[in-house]
């Protein structure tokens, strides 16, 4: 079997070509986000010329009708900002990289992200690596989504004026692009890890929502913003205080996510001890349960993290059987355990590279507890 090459002579094709972008054109004018999302979406698949170029000019007069009337649709409609991001994704090529009538009408489609606040918001989170949505060949790749997101955060500041509107705005969004692109779309995380770092009060703001309702589409970044709070006070014992009595598991799971966010430059506190006894000694066996959200979580060496903490933890309780290096025996067996483990079966690295890590991880622990002790 011989697999060639071979092109579709537009002019016997463009007939039913049209019919389908013209139906999918008017699922943006009228119906459901969620609706006009899935046919922008689909419509990047009509914007792709022949890979061999046969009749280049003929295809590109034909993107350019295609873009002129997206362009039509969106401006002339009440359209979702979720949809507008995502047409600025299905266009970006042929804005940044076209010619012509086509470059035109996309480069109009794509001026349409600065719609609104809103709309930019929407697009830092959509696009969060930044590379749906900006030229990528550009002299400035990387600089202008960077400035682009800087400007944001003030304009935030400056609009919504305090960190629980900041907040309430963001869940809006977020909750906006779950519903309309499906959970999870893009990677809000990385524009929404900058603010909870960035914007002063913001973490508290987060934490407060996730105590009022668990289900809001802010309080899946309770974890990052509890580990924002740990690293400025760098100890346990402000984590003591904001958690109170409530040692539920849904508790625990956050403070396990602010550990794995943040490691203390100068040790584990006894107060760090004390709480990292408790996640560890859950005995929740759930997606959701507080040691799932270190499990895997890895420290030079292929070290596994919550297996050392474990033993580490036990072994403060237990000193006996130092060796001249300070460090427990038994740790050090255990280490060795570990390593060997998590070795991949084909890996051509030594054993000691393996072990390395988690004899470090272990020295570092012992040393705390002595600290503590």
């Amino acid at each position: 079997m011989t697999i060639t090459r071979f092109g579709v002579p537009l002019a016997q094709v463009k007939d039913v070509r049209d019919q389908v972008t013209d139906g999918l054109l008017n699922c943006i004018a009228g119906g459901p986000s969620r609706k006009a999302f899935l046919a922008v979406q689909t419509i990047s698949e009509a914007l792709r010329g022949p890979m061999n170029g046969i009749d280049k000019e003929e295809w590109d007069r034909a993107h350019a009708e295609v873009l002129v009337k997206l362009h039509s649709a969106l401006i002339q409609n009440d359209v979702s900002p979720v949809v507008l991001v995502r047409a600025a994704m299905a266009v970006r090529w042929h804005a940044h990289y076209g010619s012509g009538a086509s470059q035109t009408a996309a480069a109009a489609i794509a001026s349409l992200l600065d719609k609104d606040l809103s709309t930019r918001v929407t697009r830092a989170l959509m696009d969060g690596w930044g590379r749906e949505t900006y030229n990528l060949l550009a002299e400035t790749r990387g600089q202008e989504s960077e400035m682009h997101r800087a400007a944001l955060v003030r304009e935030l500041l400056q609009v919504k004026g305090s960190p629980e509107s900041v907040s309430s705005f963001l869940g809006q969004l977020v909750g906006d692009i779950d519903t309309v692109a499906g959970r999870n779309y893009g990677a809000s995380f990385i524009f929404i890890s900058r603010l909870i770092g960035e914007v002063s009060g913001l973490p508290e703001a987060i934490l407060a929502m996730h105590k009022e309702d668990k289900t809001a589409a802010m309080a899946a970044y309770a974890g990052a913003a509890l580990g924002v709070i740990l690293s400025r006070n760098s100890s346990g014992d402000r984590l003591a205080n904001l958690l109170g009595s409530d040692d539920s598991e849904d508790s625990l799971a956050l403070v396990a996510e602010a550990y794995a966010r943040h490691q203390p430059s100068e040790g584990y506190s006894s107060a760090d001890i004390g709480i990292l006894q408790c996640v560890f000694s859950s005995q929740s066996q759930s997606s959701s349960s507080p040691r799932s959200h270190l499990k895997d979580r890895s420290l030079d060496g292929g070290t596994v993290l919550p297996r050392c903490l474990h033993v580490a933890l036990a072994c403060r309780d237990h000193p006996e059987g130092d060796d001249s290096s300070g460090t427990s025996q038994a740790p050090v067996a255990e280490a060795s355990r570990i390593g060997e483990a998590r070795r991949p079966l084909d890996s051509d690295l030594p054993m000691s590279i393996y072990e390395g890590g988690a004899r470090r991880v272990f020295r570092l622990l012992d040393s705390t507890r002595r600290a503590c002790d």
